[in-house]
Parts: C-alpha cells; structure tokens; sequence
C-alpha cells in the first residue's frame, strides 16, 4: 500500500506529467515523419518502375515484330524471312521479362509468369522454333502465340496506367 502511495505522489507531479506528455507528442511526430517519409520514397519509386513496364513493353513489341515479319516472310515464300530467326528465342524473351518484372512489383512478376506457365501448357516454347523449316503446325502455333502476347501486352498497359495514375 506504501508503494502504490508513493507511485501516485510521483505520477501526480507535475513535472512527470509533462515528460509523459511531452514523450507521447514527440513519438508522435516521430511517427508521422517516418509515414511521410516512406510516402515520399514510393513516389520516388515510380518513375523506375514506369522504366521498368517500358522496356517490358518495348520487349514484348519487338518481339511480335520480329515474329510477324518471319510468319509474313513464310507466307510469301521469302527464304530471307529466316534471318529473323535468332531474335525469336522464347526462352529469352521469358527470362528479359520475368528479370524486369521483378524490379516492378510482385503483381507485375506474377502476371508475367502466369502468362509463361500458360504459353507452356499451350505449347508455346523454343521447339516451335528450333528449326527453321516451319511446318503447317508451327506456323499456326507462332500466330496463336502472337495473338496471345497481345494479351500480355494489354495487362502490361493495365500495369502502365496503374503506375502513372499514381505518379498523378
């Protein structure tokens, strides 16, 4: 009972009080600077990420370019169409854009890996190129493929316009 009087002697002291206070404002302010500073550093973020979203873009186009000139050349019987062949590599087009997904965020990286997962189970992959003799069926896989990384490219404009909206 002595320690409990004690400890209300020294609590109702006006000078604990205000240390008390005075701790309390001052974690306060603490607090919000470092919210505001962590803020602050996103913002920073975004142009790299805007970077980022760009070159996977600009890769994805490539790309399709590249693939719809060899599919074009095919078609025309255009022997010179296979010099498009080496820039074709799927397997590099998937590590470029899955190594800069992961300087975006993680919804970016999953979206990309997804998109791979699913061009394997459709049988999008290096064999279809491996030759340069494309037979009917290859042919009709590389426009699916083409098709299909139009979609990619559409969620990586979703991503764009996301990151720009918060740059705004």
């Amino acid at each position: 009972m002595i320690i409990l009087r004690e400890m209300l002697k020294v609590l109702s002291d006006p000078g604990v009080i205000a240390s008390v206070i005075g701790s309390l404002v001052g974690g306060l302010f603490t607090y919000l600077a470092v919210i505001l500073t962590f803020n602050k550093q996103k913002k920073d973020e975004l142009p790299a990420k805007l970077l980022a979203l760009t070159e996977i873009m600009f890769s994805i186009k490539t790309y399709q370019s590249n693939l719809y000139l060899l599919l074009h050349g095919i078609g025309s019987n255009n022997e010179d169409a296979m010099q498009y062949f080496p820039a074709l590599k799927f397997d590099d087009l998937k590590a470029t854009l899955v190594f800069k997904s992961l300087s975006v965020d993680k919804k970016t990286y999953q979206v990309i890996v997804k998109a791979f997962l699913e061009y394997s189970k459709l049988g999008y992959n290096y064999n279809f190129f491996n030759s340069k003799r494309f037979n009917e069926e290859n042919v009709r896989i590389a426009l699916d493929f083409y098709k299909d990384l139009s979609t990619l490219e559409a969620q990586i404009n979703k991503r764009i316009a996301y990151y720009e909206k918060k740059l705004r």
